[in-house]
């Protein structure tokens, strides 16, 4: 999947849903609870190939659109980045996990996914 799903456009070079919400939650405890109200739907599954074998995850809606969002920022199709996460993540942790978790770590730490130490400083 590597265009838009479905239903959903593509915003093209537009700021996602979710990157809004981050930059929200930053803002104070009001938008956090607002962050926190779209963390409460169910997980959808996904479908993905990873070395040519199809796989699904399970994710929430905002860790699905910033997950594309990464892999767009970053020139790289979205079955590309997550086999690079599939293949360094350990047996202890599930596929949907370790895609969070990458999406938790970009978001947190700009110097270490190419954002640069300006960015690094406004959050």
């Amino acid at each position: 999947m590597e265009g838009p799903e479905p239903g959903r456009p593509d915003p093209g070079g537009v700021p996602s849903a979710t990157s809004r919400a981050v930059q929200d939650m930053r803002s104070g405890p009001d938008s956090m609870l607002r962050w926190v109200l779209a963390m409460s739907q169910r997980p959808l599954k996904r479908s993905l190939t990873l070395r040519g074998h199809r796989t699904s995850v399970s994710l929430e809606d905002p860790f699905w659109d910033a997950f594309r969002e990464i892999a767009r920022a970053e020139g790289k199709p979205l079955n590309r980045l997550a086999a690079e996460i599939d293949a360094a993540r350990g047996v202890e942790i599930g596929l949907a996990s370790a895609i969070r978790l990458y999406v938790l770590g970009h978001f947190r730490d700009p110097r270490e996914n190419g954002r640069g130490p300006d960015k690094a400083r406004d959050g």
